[in-house]
């Protein structure tokens, strides 16, 4: 399971830093000028307190993605817009040297970031390079779980998902298994990775070279257990950052979504539309023929291999 982290950053008193705990390390930002809250409206802190989350992640934002990951207002005031649109994002931003929002943030190159941090421009530029790299590695063995018995989705989770891998970042996926199988599926997944050489193992002492690359197997659901227990901001932006990359049959990521309605609460644009990316595994599979195998192995003591599992 990812670790959990705790954001304390929207109180916007005077003085402000910017905390994001993640595993016991601290990323923090100080601000040396108050924030001006009383003239800014409700899109404008919203907009600010997206770009100082994903900041701490080395991740300034384009246009498009600060409107994909906006903050809800109502996490930040009492005011509720019912509707904002991209269009709304691109004035606020493209104003942004005449307002308010120039105290706070910057852009370069199309990227939006807290003032003083545009060397993380050159930063996302070179991540974006190396998960397009890592997806290219990877792709044809994660392809080959579409052909696993009770492997209902796979979607790429964390810094893959958001095209902001390191050199040394391994590949998170979550895995959405048939109910009452999923420790089965667990057992074939992982023997079909490890056979292919390609996941990660936390035996022995690790290392950037042993980790680079690997597929990170850390969650798995039913898909009749698709909501998310863990409700917080940083949940809420890794689950709707999610990108599925199998679906056997379709339609299970739109329950996902549907079953996390509560990211709503956090995130404006939820759920989003998951066709907007290249990351898609055509299916080649017959999902009617898998079905059949699955009912052979649920006839062959299918009940005895889950509880072994």
């Amino acid at each position: 399971m990812w670790a959990r982290w705790e954001e304390r950053y929207f109180s916007f008193l005077g003085d402000k830093e910017v905390k994001v705990v993640c595993a016991g390390h601290y990323f923090s930002i100080h601000y040396t000028y108050p924030l001006l809250v009383k003239k800014m409206n409700p899109l404008e802190k919203s907009i600010v307190a997206t770009i100082a989350y994903y900041d701490g992640l080395s991740m300034p934002l384009r246009a498009e993605e600060v409107f994909d990951y906006l903050i809800h207002p109502r996490r930040l005031s009492a005011e509720n817009p019912s509707r904002i649109e991209l269009s709304d994002v691109l004035r606020a931003l493209w104003g942004a040297r005449t307002s308010d929002l120039a105290r706070f943030i910057g852009e370069k190159n199309g990227y939006y970031f807290l003032c003083g941090m545009e060397d993380l421009v050159w930063t996302r530029q070179d991540r974006q390079k190396i998960s397009v790299m890592k997806w290219k590695k990877v792709a044809r063995s994660i392809a080959l779980l579409r052909f696993v018995p009770f492997v209902r989705m796979v979607a790429l989770a964390g810094s893959m998902s958001q095209d902001n891998a390191k050199e040394t970042s391994d590949v998170d996926i979550f895995v959405v298994a048939t109910f009452g199988r999923i420790w089965t599926c667990r057992l074939l997944v992982t023997g079909v990775l490890s056979a292919l050489g390609v996941r990660r193992s936390d035996k022995g002492q690790l290392t950037h070279e042993l980790v680079a690359d690997k597929v990170c197997l850390n969650h798995y659901v039913s898909d009749r257990s698709l909501m998310v227990p863990y409700h917080s901001m940083y949940t809420a932006q890794l689950y709707a950052s999610f990108i599925p990359v199998i679906e056997q049959p379709a339609g299970i990521f739109d329950d996902f979504q549907k079953a996390n309605a509560w990211i709503k609460e956090y995130i404006f644009l939820y759920p989003r539309e998951k066709n907007r990316h290249l990351k898609k595994i055509a299916s080649r599979a017959s999902f009617s023929t898998i079905c059949v195998l699955e009912r052979c192995i649920n006839a062959c003591g299918g009940n005895m291999l889950e509880r072994a599992a």
